[in-house]
């Protein structure tokens, strides 16, 4: 049986090392392909004319997504700690935050030569 754990990798480190630390502290003799999700980029690509509107109106009002920030390169340094191997798959930052990076994933197909995925 194959499986494979897929992590996203937020924007700051700590985020990560907590994630680490939850499924590194996991009583589990399962075999697994560990993955990594990196969102790379701040989302603010305005080449995007889906996002023509949300532009404007930040020009206009001077606010911002909150929820965007820059991708802090630590976050690799926390994965080049790790004594196992795993792979890192990227995909751009178009303000599809989370869940736009899973949607990504699910449609590159790289989870289907496994049994089972737990993202």
């Amino acid at each position: 049986m194959k499986i494979a754990i897929f992590i996203l990798c937020h924007h700051k480190p700590w985020l990560i090392r907590s994630s680490l630390l939850s499924l590194f502290s996991q009583d589990d003799n399962h075999d697994y392909d560990l993955h990594f999700i990196m969102i790379k980029g701040d989302g603010e690509n305005k080449s995007f004319k889906e996002y023509k509107d949300y532009f404007n109106i930040k020009y206009k009002s001077g606010e911002k997504n909150s929820q965007l920030s820059k991708f802090d390169s630590k976050v690799l340094r926390e994965l080049n700690k790790l004594k196992i191997k795993y792979r890192v798959h990227e995909f751009k930052n178009d303000h599809g935050l989370d869940s736009g990076a899973w949607i990504k994933l699910i449609k590159s197909k790289i989870w289907i030569k496994y049994d089972y995925s737990i993202l």
